[in-house]
């Protein structure tokens, strides 16, 4: 999807992690693949370049090396760390963080799941549509990092957004999910319980609620996306 997507001349944008086997360098990738290059021809003078944009949610880490080896024909745009976190919270929340910080406490996991809402909302404000693949739906052997499956959470922005959402349930994964939901049908992913297995879930919940952070209930987003609909999306 994405060569063709390429070779109509669509800028790409996506999120994520920039090291080897990432998504992000196999879309690098494919940009210098000369069937890719030859069908697309010659730029077009009103063309928007780089022909990729990539996401670094803040507090991820990319390090030189690994920009290098995306090349000049991808962007990489870091986000800002939310602002309602700072050091005051945990010594390891610097607005540049030259460690990895682990997920491995309610508080890590709050700060990772704030980094990844912002970095979606500031996608859902830049772009001019969102296609939707596959994502994890939180199986203990399939973790998420942020507040809600990410796949989840881009569509259910975008959706808020009145940006046109393209979802290819065909894949299954949270892109099926999505579109279940939009169509009225019953998911256990999309209830509370089922996240309860997740580390920190209530103490993540807790932390949304005494901070005064917007804390969207499952049950309630499948509330919202059923009244959306499947035109409405």
């Amino acid at each position: 999807m994405s060569r063709y997507l390429l070779v109509a001349g669509i800028r790409l944008a996506y999120g994520g992690h920039l090291t080897a086997g990432g998504y992000t360098l196999r879309l690098a990738d494919l940009l210098r693949d000369p069937i890719v290059e030859q069908l697309r021809g010659a730029p077009s003078p009103y063309q928007a370049t780089p022909e990729l944009v990539t996401y670094l949610p803040w507090p991820m880490l990319a390090s030189v090396r690994d920009e290098a080896r995306l090349g000049p024909l991808v962007d990489v745009l870091r986000c800002d760390r939310p602002t309602d976190i700072d050091e005051s919270l945990d010594p390891m929340f610097v607005a540049s963080p030259d460690v990895e910080v682990p997920s491995d406490t309610p508080l890590r996991r709050f700060a990772w799941s704030r980094g990844l809402t912002v970095m979606r909302e500031r996608q859902a404000s830049e772009l001019g549509a969102r296609v939707v693949v596959g994502g994890k739906l939180g199986r203990p052997d399939n973790l998420y990092m942020g507040r809600m499956p990410g796949v989840l959470e881009e569509a259910l922005l975008g959706i808020r957004a009145q940006r046109p959402v393209y979802l290819v349930g065909a894949f299954g994964g949270c892109a099926r999910l999505v579109l279940d939901a939009l169509d009225g049908v019953p998911r256990a992913e999309l209830t509370s319980a089922y996240h309860q297995a997740l580390p920190h879930a209530e103490e993540l919940k807790k932390l949304y609620t005494d901070r005064s952070v917007k804390w969207d209930e499952f049950e309630s987003i499948a509330a919202e996306l059923k009244a959306c609909g499947l035109v409405g999306a």
